[in-house]
């Protein structure tokens, strides 16, 4: 947000995670990003704003793919989408009192070209592939793993900013180039 001159304070607080068992992959990163807002308006306390909040999974199928624990598993989630076109979601909730919490969840697709044993090897001895989900980041040097991606790139990034702005603009009734400064 901040790379497009929009202001903005990280809170980062501690929330329960659903995990997709029963209900649809949508749902649950509908609900974890309204968890994170609901947790969120409490460390906010008296102050106000616009509160975003965002989970972002990879699935292949219906088989998520968390962040690895370790290099074999970062090695496995690899060879698991090598060749193969996955999914990107992610939930995001927004919260500006007295109003409701407003949510919504962007899905992208991305393939991913056949990759050999060496380069997985080599991208897992990097720092890059840890703490992300799916073991890569789309703007990192794992984008040349990438053949192409439909749908919204920055929503691979994490947080789906082209959509954002329009649902920031539709929640709050502030106009999308209301929320930049003129120069």
């Amino acid at each position: 947000m901040e790379a497009l001159g929009l202001s903005c304070t990280v809170i980062r607080c501690e929330t329960e995670e659903k995990h997709p068992e029963i209900v649809t992959l949508s749902q649950v990163i509908s609900e974890n990003a309204v968890a994170k807002t609901r947790a969120g308006s409490k460390a906010l306390g008296d102050k106000k704003g616009l509160l975003i909040s965002a989970d972002t999974l990879v699935a292949v199928g219906n088989q998520v793919l968390t962040k690895p624990v370790d290099k074999a598993d970062a090695v496995k989630m690899l060879t698991l989408l090598s060749g193969r076109t996955h999914t990107v979601m992610t939930g995001v909730a927004l919260w500006l009192a007295p109003k409701p919490v407003h949510a919504f969840v962007e899905t992208s697709e991305v393939a991913f070209r056949k990759l050999s044993p060496q380069e997985i090897d080599a991208y897992t001895d990097t720092r890059e592939p840890y703490d992300k989900a799916g073991s890569y980041a789309v703007q990192g040097a794992s984008c040349v793993f990438i053949e192409k991606i439909v749908g919204s790139y920055t929503n691979v990034m994490g947080l789906p900013m082209e959509r954002l702005l329009r649902e920031m603009a539709a929640y709050t009734g502030i106009p999308v180039f209301n929320w930049f400064e003129a120069k």
